[in-house]
């Protein structure tokens, strides 16, 4: 017997609360709803909008001939480089030691 009336007292607040919750979804919807679905289609066009111009303008300023990729250094051009840079920047920390000391 004592099973029974706890099933039935299970029963009657699992049906309370199918209602609340039916009430609490309704109640969201005539608050919620309207608002965030204008708000919504103001943003889905204003993005759109945007992307429909920067098509335009990507297709505007595309290049007309695709850009060419460089040639890999050889060992020999990057030895050549290496030591071209090496010279530059002894010569420019020479310079601004002349500079310090002179001054």
């Amino acid at each position: 017997m004592n099973q029974r009336i706890l099933q039935l007292a299970l029963e009657a607040l699992e049906s309370r609360k199918a209602q609340i919750e039916k009430e609490i979804a309704q109640l969201q919807a005539e608050l919620g709803s309207p608002v965030k679905k204008s708000h919504s289609e103001k943003m889905k066009a204003y993005w759109a909008r945007k992307r429909a111009e920067s098509a335009k303008l990507s297709a505007a300023q595309a290049p007309a001939a695709p850009m060419l990729k460089r040639k890999p250094k050889t060992a020999a051009q990057r030895k050549a480089q290496s030591k071209r840079m090496k010279a530059y920047w002894a010569k420019r920390k020479a310079k601004a030691a002349g500079r310090v000391s002179k001054s």
